[in-house]
C-alpha cells in the first residue's frame, strides 16, 4: 500500500534514496587489494562483523585471499606455527575459524568465569573433544621401533603438532632417545582420532639423562626446537637443537647443536634452576645456578652472564620471571635483597667464546652488574609469586601476595570451610620503554609503573605453579593462571581476568606512589591432568587452537583436549 500526502509517494522516494545511495551489489566499493591493506590493521572479528554490513562488503570478506592474510597476520602476532594451517587447502569457513581461534578461546574462558566470593566455587573448563592417546602414538613399521618410557610431550604453537621425546624403556636400549614430530589433526576443526606420525630423529651415549624440557619455536615454514637433557650424576646438563623441515611430501630433522653444561664441583641437578630455555633466533637462553648462558648454536658459540641475585639462590630458587627478547634479558626476582626487575643487554657478539669439545664450566666467577634495575615497593612478609610470560616489551607481569594471620591459618586447617581464610593481593606491573616520567620509576630505558592491584579470596594461599604452558598467561596478561591448595589435598588452578567497572581507588607503594584502581576477578577453573593426575600432572596448552596436551607420562599414557572444536 502507498502512502501519500497530496501527490507526493513517500514509499516510492524512500526505496529511491535506497537505491541511490546503497552500493550496486556486484562491485566492490573499493579495489580487492585496498580492503586486504586495510583489513592487516583490524582484527579477524572486525572483519566478520563488517561483512554483515551489506552484501557487497560480505562478498569482499568472502575472499579467501582476505582471510589467508589475516591468519598468515595471526601467526606472526601470537607466534604460531604457519605450516599448521594448509591455507591451500582450506576452506574460506575453515580459515575465518582458525583466524578467530585466540578470540574464541578467550570468549570460551570469558563465559565460564563468574566473579565469586571464592576461587574454589569456579566452574570448570569442559572439553568438546577428548582423545587418548595412550594407544594412538604408534610408530610405524621401520620407524625406531621398541617400547619407550619417559614420554615427554610438547604442542608446536598453532595446535596442529606435536612434539615427542622418549627414552627406552630396556636396560640394552637406555641409552637411545628419539624425538618424534606428530600431527593432532588441523586447528578449527575436530581432531583426529589417531595423531600421524610426521618424522623423528634419534640419538644415543646419553644413558644417565633424562628428559627435562621441550622448546619448539616457528621459524617460517620449519621448527627449531629444543630438548634439554639433565642428569643427576654430576654432569650438568646436556642441550640439543634441531630444525624441522615440515614439507607434504617429506618432513626431516636436521640437528643444529649440542652444548653440555656442568656447574663445577657442585655439578648435581639439585642446584640447577627449574627453568626451560628460552629460544630467540639463533640464540638460546639457559638458566644455571646463578648464570646465564646464551649459547648461538649456528656460529657454536657461547657467553655467560653471572647474575647476583641475592644469597643462597645456588640451592634455592625463589618465584622469578625471565623475559628474552634476544636483545636484552630482564629477571624480576623476588629475593629479599634484591626485590625488582634486573635487566641485562645481550653481551656482544666480541663476547662470545667458541665452543670447545668438552663442557662449558658454569662456576662462581665475578657477577655481572646489571645495565639497569628497577626496584618495586614490596614490603609483605611473605614470598611473592609471580605470574605472566612475554616474548618482548612492553611486559607486564602480576604478583600475588598472601596474608593470613597465624591464629587464622590454625583455625583453617580444623575447619577446611572456613571462608575468606586468606586473602591473596594481587599486584600487576608494566616494564616499557621510558617515554614518560609520570607515575614511573627508573632513569634509563626502561621504567616500570604499578597499574592495578586486586585481592583474591581462597581457602589457602594463591600461587604460581608449572602445570600450564606459559602460553595459557603470556600477552598482556588479559588472562592469568594461578594455583591453590585446597581441603582434602586438591589442587586447583584456575584463570582468571580482571573484571571492568568494579573500581576501587587505592594508593600502594606508600609515600610518593600514585593511586591505582582495585579490580575484583572472575575466574574460570581449569582441568586437572588426567588421566594420571599424580604422574605427568602438567598441561602444554594452545590458546590459540583452544588445545590442552598432557605433557608427562609413561608408557604412553596421554590425553588431548579441545575445547573449541
Amino acid at each position: 500500500m502507498s502512502h501519500r500526502v497530496g501527490n507526493f509517494n513517500w514509499k516510492h522516494r524512500v526505496h529511491r534514496m535506497e537505491t541511490e545511495h546503497r552500493p550496486h551489489e556486484d562491485a566492490n566499493i573499493l579495489p580487492l587489494e585496498l580492503w586486504s591493506e586495510t583489513f592487516v590493521y583490524a582484527e579477524p572479528g572486525d572483519v566478520l562483523s563488517l561483512g554483515k554490513t551489506c552484501h557487497a562488503l560480505h562478498a569482499v570478506v568472502s575472499n579467501k585471499s582476505i582471510w589467508i592474510k589475516l591468519l598468515h597476520i595471526v601467526c606472526q602476532k601470537h607466534g604460531l606455527s604457519e605450516p599448521s594451517y594448509p591455507v591451500l587447502e582450506m576452506s574460506v569457513p575453515q580459515l575465518q575459524r582458525a583466524a578467530m581461534g585466540p578470540h574464541l578461546f578467550k570468549r570460551l574462558i570469558l563465559n565460564r568465569s563468574k566473579a565469586v566470593r571464592q576461587i574454589e566455587e569456579a566452574q570448570e573448563l569442559i572439553p568438546k573433544t577428548i582423545v587418548p592417546l595412550d594407544n594412538a602414538l604408534t610408530v610405524p613399521e621401520g620407524q625406531n621401533q621398541g617400547m619407550r618410557e619417559e614420554h615427554y610431550r610438547q604442542l608446536v604453537p598453532g595446535g596442529r603438532f606435536m612434539i615427542q621425546a622418549t627414552k627406552g624403556l630396556w636396560s640394552s636400549d637406555r641409552s637411545s632417545f628419539v624425538v618424534e614430530l606428530w600431527d593432532l589433526g588441523m586447528p578449527g576443526v575436530k581432531p583426529l582420532d589417531s595423531p600421524a606420525f610426521v618424522a623423528s630423529t634419534q640419538f644415543q651415549e646419553l644413558t644417565k639423562f633424562t628428559v627435562s624440557s621441550l622448546v619448539a619455536d616457528p621459524a617460517g615454514q620449519s621448527l627449531r626446537v629444543t630438548v634439554l637433557l639433565i642428569n643427576s650424576g654430576g654432569e650438568g646438563r646436556v642441550l640439543k637443537v634441531f630444525q624441522i623441515t615440515l614439507s607434504p611430501f617429506q618432513s626431516q630433522f636436521t640437528e643444529l647443536g649440542t652444548i653440555q653444561i656442568s656447574d663445577g664441583e657442585n655439578g648435581g641437578v639439585n642446584l640447577v634452576a627449574d627453568k626451560d630455555p628460552i629460544l630467540r633466533g639463533d640464540l638460546l637462553l639457559v638458566r644455571i645456578c646463578q648464570a646465564f648462558v646464551f649459547w648461538n648454536f649456528v656460529s657454536a658459540r657461547y657467553a655467560v652472564v653471572s647474575a647476583d641475585l641475592g644469597q643462597d639462590t645456588r640451592f634455592y630458587y625463589p618465584s622469578e620471571k625471565i623475559l628474552f627478547t634476544g636483545d636484552m634479558l630482564l629477571v624480576v626476582s623476588t629475593t629479599e635483597d634484591r626485590v625488582g626487575v634486573h635487566v641485562w643487554n645481550t653481551p656482544g657478539r666480541e663476547s662470545f667464546k667458541r665452543l670447545g669439545k668438552s663442557a662449558i664450566e658454569v662456576t662462581e666467577d665475578a657477577f655481572t652488574p646489571s645495565d639497569t634495575f628497577l626496584p618495586f615497593p614490596y614490603n609483605s612478609p611473605t614470598p611473592m609469586q609471580i605470574l605472566g610470560e612475554q616474548t618482548g616489551l612492553p611486559f607486564h607481569f602480576d604478583i600475588l601476595s598472601s596474608s593470613r594471620p597465624k591464629a587464622t591459618a590454625r583455625a583453617a586447617r580444623m575447619t577446611p570451610n572456613m571462608k575468606n581464610a586468606v586473602t591473596t593481593t594481587g599486584t600487576r606491573y608494566i616494564v616499557d620503554y621510558n617515554s614518560s616520567t609520570d607515575s614511573q620509576q627508573g632513569d634509563g630505558p626502561l621504567a616500570i609503573k604499578h597499574i592495578v592491584s586486586f585481592p583474591i579470596a581462597s581457602y589457602t594461599r594463591c600461587y604460581h605453579n608449572s602445570f600450564f604452558a606459559p602460553s595459557l598467561s603470556n600477552s598482556s596478561l588479559a588472562l592469568g593462571v594461578m594455583s591453590t591448595s585446597i581441603p582434602d589435598a586438591l589442587t586447583g588452578h584456575y584463570a582468571y581476568f580482571l573484571t571492568p567497572g568494579q573500581d576501587v581507588a587505592r594508593t600502594a607503594g606508600g609515600e610518593g606512589s600514585s593511586t591505582v584502581p582495585s579490580l575484583a576477578i572472575s575466574v574460570t577453573r581449569l582441568p586437572e591432568a588426567q588421566p594420571n593426575p599424580g604422574e605427568g600432572g602438567k598441561w602444554s596448552v594452545c590458546p590459540s587452537s583452544g588445545r590442552f596436551l598432557q605433557v608427562l607420562g609413561r608408557n604412553g599414557a596421554a590425553v588431548l583436549h579441545d575445547y573449541l572444536w
